[in-house]
């Protein structure tokens, strides 16, 4: 059963204005939107091969279910604080990729996903090419920490999280303008995004680049989101609080 992602936040008052003794619960919308949910718990028993991975969740549906990828494939292991993950092995080339949307889909758009690298070498998480190679909507691993955006000259980098033994939050944004968060840190800085005149993501890849010929990730990968929508600061705090909570994740 796929954890649920919502919150919600106490505040001391009501709607006439004055405060009272009986709290108001704002619950940030955090389900509106969601295109798809990989989560690894729906997954068969740890050791086992993944030859496929519905999504738990969203939309898209049977559309967005990973079902082509690498051979030998990622294998199911445990994952942080008790639930599954799914570890990708470089050397090994292994990916795992939707098959073509119906409909190719365009910003803005949110990803979200729950890992822990194996190493700090280049590696594609989550990704997908609008036009060319060099337009890409995704999640990479560099030496830094993360990278999100749309190529190589403009991308966001958020180095907050250069350590490989524990599994973090990572989220890239795209809307009018992109933004990276790994766990609570925001990135510096917001002008790397796909062009917002792109509207051609055809599929989406996990553990390698978009083509699946080269950046192949070494790490497991617990959870991956995408909304069809640009998260607001709140929704990802709330986001990040509820699946930091879920799998043992330090802010």
């Amino acid at each position: 059963m796929s954890t649920p992602i919502s919150t919600m936040s106490e505040f001391d008052g009501d709607d006439s204005g004055f405060t009272t003794d009986n709290p108001i619960y704002a619950i940030p919308d955090i389900t509106t939107g969601l295109l798809l949910d990989y989560n690894a718990d729906s997954l068969g028993s740890v050791g086992s091969s993944v030859t496929s991975w519905a999504s738990s969740a969203g939309s898209l549906g049977a559309a967005a279910n990973l079902t082509s990828g690498s051979s030998p494939r990622p294998t199911v292991v445990d994952g942080p604080n008790g639930h599954k993950a799914v570890r990708f092995v470089a050397s090994s080339s292994q990916y795992l990729m939707t098959a073509l949307f119906g409909t190719p889909l365009s910003l803005p758009m949110t990803q979200v996903v729950i890992l822990r690298p194996a190493a700090t070498s280049t590696a594609s998480i989550v990704s997908g090419h609008y036009d060319t190679a060099a337009n890409y909507i995704g999640i990479r691993r560099v030496s830094s920490g993360y990278d999100a955006g749309a190529g190589a000259s403009s991308e966001i980098v958020n180095g907050s999280s250069s350590d490989t033994s524990a599994f973090h939050v990572v989220t890239a944004r795209h809307g009018a303008s992109g933004m990276l968060r790994v766990d609570t840190v925001k990135s510096n800085g917001a002008t790397g995004q796909a062009s917002a005149s792109r509207a051609n993501l055809p599929r989406v890849t996990i553990g390698a680049d978009a083509a699946h010929t080269a950046s192949f990730l070494s790490g497991d990968v617990a959870r991956v989101l995408m909304f069809s929508r640009a998260l607001t600061d709140a929704d990802i705090a709330s986001l990040h609080a509820t699946l930091g909570a879920t799998y043992g994740i330090a802010a």
